[in-house]
C-alpha cells in the first residue's frame, strides 16, 4: 500500500477529523468555564465537523443518528425549567450529529456529575445546588464533553 490508498486515507482523514473534535470539543469547554455559556459561534465549527464527518464517510447513520438526537432533545425540560441553557443543549445536538453512538452514555455521566458537583457546592454551603453561590449556573460542556470526549476517541 502507498500513499493515495483509499485505506490510508481513510484512515488519516478519521484522524484529523479526530484531532479537530477534541480542538473543537476542549475550546467549547474553555468558554463554557470561562463565561458559563456556549455561543453559537462556538457550535457552528462542531456542525462544519460533523458535515465533514459524513463528506468522509464517517458520520452517524440511521438508528445511532436517531437515538443521539432523541437523547440531546430530552434536555428541552432541563432547558425549559431553567436547570441547563440553550447552548448545553445545542451542544448536545451537535454532539449526536458528530458521535451518536457516545451521547447517551455522556449525557447520562454529564448529568449525574453535575448534580452530584451541584449537591456538594450545596452541602459546602456555597449555594443553592446547581446554581452556585453567586447564583451562576455550574458549566455543563465539560460535565458532558469529557465522557462524550473519552467514549468517543477511545472507543
Amino acid at each position: 500500500m502507498g500513499i493515495g490508498d483509499t485505506g490510508t486515507d481513510a484512515a488519516l482523514a478519521g484522524l484529523l477529523l479526530a484531532g479537530a473534535e477534541l480542538a473543537w470539543a476542549l475550546a467549547c469547554i474553555a468558554q463554557d468555564l470561562r463565561s458559563r455559556r456556549i455561543g453559537n459561534r462556538m457550535l457552528l465549527p462542531g456542525l462544519v465537523l460533523a458535515g465533514l464527518a459524513v463528506l468522509l464517510g464517517q458520520g452517524p447513520e440511521g438508528e445511532d443518528l436517531a437515538r443521539g438526537l432523541v437523547a440531546a432533545l430530552a434536555l428541552l425540560p432541563a432547558w425549559k425549567l431553567g436547570v441547563l441553557g440553550g447552548g448545553d443543549v445545542k451542544l448536545a445536538a451537535v454532539l449526536a450529529l458528530l458521535g451518536p453512538a457516545e451521547l447517551p452514555v455522556a449525557l447520562a455521566a454529564g448529568l449525574v456529575g453535575v448534580v452530584a458537583v451541584g449537591l456538594a457546592r450545596r452541602a459546602a454551603g456555597r449555594g443553592p445546588g446547581l446554581q452556585g453561590g453567586t447564583r451562576r449556573r455550574l458549566p455543563f460542556a465539560p460535565f458532558l464533553l469529557l465522557p462524550w470526549l473519552a467514549l468517543r476517541l477511545l472507543g
